[in-house]
C-alpha cells in the first residue's frame, strides 16, 4: 500500500516521528510540526490512512490492517521512531509499536481505546451534519471539517466501528499498557478521570494541556510541539545507549 504523505527526510540515521491523524481527519492535522522551530532534528512523516486525504480506501478498513501497511511502508528505517497517534491513531500506533522493533517510544494524543469509547460509533452523515454546524463557531472544527468532508464515509464508519470493538473488549488498552518502550499520554480537557487513574496504576506518564479540548495539536500548538520536541529527544536518546 502507498500511503499519501508529507515528509521531511534529515537524513537515514536521523531519528523518525510518525504522525497518524485520527477518524475523519488527514495528515493535514499535523502542518504545525513541519512549520513550528522545534522538531528540526527530527526526520517527519505524517500520512494519510486509507480512505483518508490523498490515500484511496481499502475494502477492509481494519486497525491490525493498518498497522501491518505502515510497518511495511517503514521498512528498512534503522534509527529510532517515535510513533504518534491521535484519537483513532492511538489504537494502530500501538499495534505499530508491537511490530516494528525501531520504535523507540510512543505517544498518544488523546488515544481512543477506554471503554467510555465503546458507545461513540456515530455515524459519519450525524458526524458531519454536527461538525460543519460548530465550525460557524470554532476554528479548531472549521480544520476538522475540511478534511471530514474528504473522507471516505464508509471507511469513516469502519473508524468508528474498530474504536468501539478495541474499546469494548480492552485489547488496544491491555496491548499499550504491555508495550516495553516509553509511553506517554497526551491529554487535554475531556478525558475522563477515571482513564486518567487507569493510566496512572500502568506506570504510563501523563501530559495534561489544561484548557485544550480533543485536538491539543490545534488548541496548544506550541506547548505541544516543545513537549514532543523534549520527550522524543529523551526516549530517543535513551534507545541510542
Amino acid at each position: 500500500m502507498a500511503f499519501a504523505a508529507t515528509v521531511r527526510d534529515n537524513g537515514r540515521d536521523a531519528p523518525l516521528i510518525l504522525f497518524v491523524h485520527g477518524n475523519g481527519a488527514s495528515r493535514d492535522d499535523w502542518s504545525e510540526a513541519f512549520t513550528l522551530p522545534y522538531l528540526e532534528r527530527f526526520s517527519l512523516l505524517a500520512v494519510d490512512l486509507p480512505g483518508y486525504g490523498d490515500t484511496p480506501a481499502v475494502s477492509d478498513f481494519r486497525f491490525a490492517s493498518i498497522a501491518d501497511e505502515l510497518r511495511r511502508f517503514l521498512h528498512g528505517k534503522v534509527a529510532p521512531v517515535v510513533v504518534l497517534g491521535h484519537s483513532m491513531g492511538g489504537p494502530i500506533v500501538t499495534l505499530l509499536a508491537e511490530r516494528l522493533p525501531t520504535v523507540s517510544g510512543v505517544v498518544l494524543l488523546e488515544g481512543s481505546f477506554f471503554p467510555d469509547h465503546a458507545a461513540g460509533a456515530v455515524p459519519f452523515a450525524n458526524v458531519l451534519e454536527e461538525v460543519e454546524a460548530a465550525a460557524s463557531m470554532d476554528p479548531t472544527f472549521g480544520r476538522y471539517v475540511i478534511s471530514l468532508r474528504r473522507a471516505d464515509p464508509a471507511t469513516f464508519d469502519a473508524g468508528m466501528q474498530e474504536i468501539a470493538r478495541y474499546a469494548r473488549d480492552g485489547d488496544a488498552l491491555r496491548r499499550f499498557y504491555g508495550l516495553s518502550m516509553p509511553r506517554v499520554y497526551v491529554a487535554g480537557d475531556e478525558i475522563a478521570r477515571g482513564d486518567l487513574d487507569s493510566l496512572e496504576r500502568n506506570g504510563v506518564e501523563i501530559r495534561r494541556f489544561p484548557g485544550a479540548g480533543h485536538a491539543v495539536m490545534f488548541d496548544e500548538p506550541d506547548g505541544f510541539y516543545a513537549f514532543l520536541t523534549k520527550w522524543a529527544t529523551k526516549v530517543v536518546g535513551e534507545a541510542r545507549v
